[in-house]
């Protein structure tokens, strides 16, 4: 009998490790420097983004090859992965540039562009600083302006419609802080279909006329001691092209006189003499009550003192101070004692006669 012999190995059963294994840990160094491999503990996670986890910030720029493991929660390392990585120069950071000038012409007036120098700064106020409408008739344009920056690199021309519209008049002048101004344009020739006016001092009083030649407006400005001047705007737009425009007045409102009147005595007693000064304006004019519509006790004048007769109940003094063509009030009311008051009783006894007084107060 043939018999049939060959040499066998059997291997030895390794036990099941049971759930997959979890990385809790991971080691890396760069470019084979092993005694500055870097550990880092890891809240135990079936996948690791290792871009994201290793930290390169430390690294030149250019080609570097990088090593990392894994180590799982039964403490066993992977082997160790390589590759080749590349780490880009970092690039300065660029302030933005700053506006120090700019250059604008109008329509097809090439020839005629302006060019302005400006204090560097970013952004430009367009409507504050571009000045094209000067010298531009009535009606809408075509503006075309470029910026220069502080590289002296000059951007791309931009163009834009534009309205020219007709002066802001004042209609009713010489008016005083706190009474109604009136203002008013004429939109005939500037293709605008609507104004909106701004009276530039922080109000909500924006009126708006719609498709009117004429737009008249009336606006009272806050009732101030002292001259304000302020910037009243009236935007002109043609909603069809689309364009718009502005006009702009200077207004100064004249400050109200800040009247006071005093009196010499701080209790007088009924009968008494009093003196009442005024003080705040040019001219003076004393009344007596609120009413300064009525009849005066002195007219207006130079003459700034009053003098009256105590009276109990007091009297109410309101004096009114004018200061050209602007006026204001002010009242006082004395804080009069009453007189003391006598009883005389008389009686008789016989042929004499008694008589006694009783001072009553």
């Amino acid at each position: 009998m043939l018999v049939y012999t060959k040499r066998i190995y059997k291997e030895e059963e390794i036990e099941p490790v049971g759930a997959r294994q979890k990385i809790e840990a991971y080691q890396y160094f760069v470019d084979n420097r092993h005694d500055k491999a870097v550990t880092v503990d890891v809240t135990p996670a079936d996948v690791l983004e290792v871009d994201k986890a290793v930290n390169l910030d430390t690294l030149t720029p250019g080609f570097h090859t990088l090593s990392v493991r894994f180590r799982d929660e039964r403490k066993a390392w992977s082997a160790v992965y390589t590759k080749r990585i590349y780490k880009e120069a970092e690039e300065e950071p660029v302030s933005p540039q700053k506006i120090v000038a700019y250059q604008y012409c109008t329509d097809d007036n090439y020839d005629g562009a302006v060019t302005v120098d400006v204090t560097p700064v970013h952004p430009l106020d367009l409507d504050a600083e571009v000045n094209a409408n000067n010298n531009l008739s009535v009606g809408s344009h075509i503006i075309h302006i470029r910026f220069k920056d502080s590289r002296n690199a000059w951007n791309s021309v931009f163009s834009k419609n534009s309205l020219v519209g007709n002066p802001i008049e004042l209609v009713t002048p010489n008016k005083c802080a706190g009474e109604e101004v009136t203002f008013k344009t004429d939109i005939a020739g500037t293709t605008a279909d609507k104004i909106e006016w701004d009276f530039g001092d922080g109000s909500d009083d924006h009126p708006i006329t719609l498709n009117g030649t004429i737009s008249e407006v009336s606006h009272a400005f806050p009732a101030l001691y002292q001259d304000k001047t302020y910037v009243v705007t009236a935007t002109i737009t043609n909603s069809t092209l689309p364009a718009t425009g502005k006009i702009e007045y200077e207004y100064t409102a004249k400050g109200l006189p800040q009247p006071q009147i005093v009196c010499d005595k701080a209790t007088p007693c009924e009968n008494e003499t009093l003196t009442f000064t005024a003080s705040g304006g040019d001219e003076y004019a004393f009344f007596l009550g609120t009413d300064t519509s009525a009849e005066p006790l002195q007219a207006r004048s130079t003459n700034n003192i009053l003098v009256r007769t105590a009276t109990f109940p007091a009297e109410q003094i309101t004096v009114k101070v004018f200061k050209g063509n602007c006026s204001n009030t002010a009242t006082i009311t004395p804080n009069v004692l009453p007189a003391p008051k006598f009883k005389v009783m008389v009686t008789r006894a016989k042929c004499s006669e008694d008589i006694n007084i009783v001072k009553r107060h």
